[in-house]
């Protein structure tokens, strides 16, 4: 009952972070500062010398530094963040969360779908993301740092964010036609759900005009081919070279 309530509330943090990024990312912050500080009043020992808790304890006393030396209050909040991701970290790494997510890739594929809809308004002439800078800071909708016009960035403020979560929603969706056709139990149905739900997710990363996230696109694509059937994956490659 721990384990599915630790589950449920990993998974409304992620649903936040699609519909209010900014709400999605205090409850993640959140969930692993309370993590840390479970761990540090139950004794519990971090392995100091893992090479990703190497990471994120090097970054945390570094920035934690630099506030301390330009001793500006506000950014004091950045070690407070890079410790909750630390956190969260360790949160799902100990818990095996992650394993047992089983509405993860679901998720992912609903967000990247909602920011693919999301999209194509933000693509129409006269798109104003509600007029009020908190509505659009809190909902995801207003840009920020978007210098060209007429790119798709949803509900993640930039393009290239947005890529970045479309690309996640791709993997999602190439796995599970895979895992699908593994099964081989009345796999067409489901494949061409997924292959259906592949369109929408494409077009929008495109629409991002992420040069990167296009060109991962066609790898996923070719790797996809290639599990299927290696024979056509390696004509592919030949053409492509």
């Amino acid at each position: 009952m721990m384990n599915q309530t630790k589950n449920e509330t990993l998974e409304w943090g992620m649903i936040l972070l699609f519909l209010l990024p900014p709400l999605g990312m205090v409850w993640m912050i959140g969930i692993g500062l309370y993590h840390i500080c479970n761990k540090l009043l139950h004794k519990q020992t971090i392995e100091a010398l893992h090479p990703t808790s190497f990471f994120f304890l090097t970054l945390f006393f570094s920035s934690l530094g630099a506030c301390l030396h330009l001793r500006e209050g506000l950014y004091f909040f950045i070690p407070a963040m890079v410790l909750g991701y630390f956190g969260l970290y360790l949160y799902v790494k100990e818990g095996d969360t992650a394993r047992k997510l089983k509405n993860f890739s679901r998720i992912t594929v609903l967000g990247g779908l909602y920011i693919a809809t999301i999209g194509q308004l933000q693509l129409q002439k006269g798109y104003v993301y509600g007029g009020s800078w908190w509505l659009g800071m809190l909902t995801g909708l207003m840009p920020l740092g978007l210098e060209e016009k007429h790119r798709l960035f949803g509900s993640a403020y930039n393009p290239n964010f947005a890529s970045f979560l479309l690309l996640l929603a791709l993997a999602c969706l190439i796995s599970g036609i895979l895992q699908t056709i593994k099964a081989r139990k009345n796999w067409i149905k489901p494949v061409l759900l997924y292959i259906i739900l592949l369109f929408p997710i494409t077009l929008a990363i495109n629409q991002t005009g992420s040069r990167v996230g296009v060109a991962i696109t066609m790898l996923l694509f070719f790797l996809l081919v290639w599990k299927l059937c290696w024979q056509a994956g390696g004509l592919l490659m030949a053409i492509a070279s």
